[in-house]
Formats: C-alpha cells, structure tokens, sequence
C-alpha cells in the first residue's frame, strides 16, 4: 500500500473516523494504532509481519522492565500468542525462502523466558533500566540491520572470494 494510492486514502480515513470515535478511550486507540500498523505492514507483504511483532513484543516487555512493572499472566499469554501467529504466518506462507528466521526466533523466545524474570529482580534500578533498553535497541537495530546490510555483505563476501 503506497501513500500515494487511493486504497491507502481509503484505509487512512477509515482508521481517523475510528480512531476519531475512540477519543475518550486510550487503550482502545492504542489497540487501534497497533492493529492499524499491523495491517499496513501486512498488507505490503504478510512474511515481515513477525518482524514487526517481535519489534512489538520487545518494545513491550522492554516498557515494563523499565518502569519494574512484571507481565501479567495475560500479558505473558497474549505476547505468546502473538510470537506463535506470527511463526504459523511465516511457516505456512513461505517456508522456503524464510523458514530459517524461525531458529533465531525460537532461541530469543527461549532465551527471553529464561532470563526475563530475573531482570525484573534486579535490585539496581539503573542496571536493570540500562539492560532493558540495550535489548530493545540491539533487537530493534539488528532487525534494520540485517535485513538492510545482509545481501551488501554476502555479494561483498563472494566477490571477495572470486578474486
């Protein structure tokens, strides 16, 4: 969906109407921007629609480390469940071309119910706020990164190679 298309005309005035109405109530405009932003990123291709919930999923989590507030059990499913619709998305559509994004997936989901209840027990205010957002800012600034520099790097290292 471009900017400059009319579909995109159509979905920006439907999302203000909606978010218009929703003025006295924060969380539902919230869920609103987030399912809005989801559509918009799916609808230009559905696979990247995990990196924007991983993104989503961090940044959260990442909020609430900080502030020392713990997930809630319902918090912890609905983040579950999110990382598991994006990965049944990602399988079923493309396996082929981007199954493998499903192994550094599966290892951050891992790696984040293994450590993430500790980091919440950090005594250190400062450390535990500085560690929450290194984490958000080397998932975040990774995903740009590799899928902005990975194909620079390979076509460098093969032409390299051939020399």
């Amino acid at each position: 969906m471009l900017f400059n298309s009319y579909i995109f005309v159509l979905f920006f005035s439907v999302f203000i109407i909606f978010y218009v109405l929703l003025r006295h109530r924060l969380d539902a405009q919230n869920l609103l921007i987030i399912l809005g932003s989801y559509f918009f990123y799916g609808w230009w291709d559905e696979r990247f629609l995990i990196l924007i919930m991983v993104s989503t999923c961090t940044d959260f989590v990442t909020a609430l480390g900080i502030t020392k507030q713990k997930p809630t059990l319902s918090q912890a499913i609905s983040l579950s469940l999110l990382l598991l619709i994006g990965a049944v998305i990602l399988m079923f559509r493309t396996w082929n071309s981007t199954g493998w994004t499903l192994i550094p997936l599966a290892g951050w989901v891992g790696l984040a119910w293994l450590t993430l209840p500790r980091l919440f027990d950090l005594k250190n205010d400062v450390l535990r706020r500085r560690i929450f957002l290194i984490i958000s800012i080397v998932t975040n600034l990774g995903i740009l990164g590799f899928f902005k520099y990975f194909n620079f790097f390979v076509d460098s290292f093969q032409q390299a190679l051939q020399c």
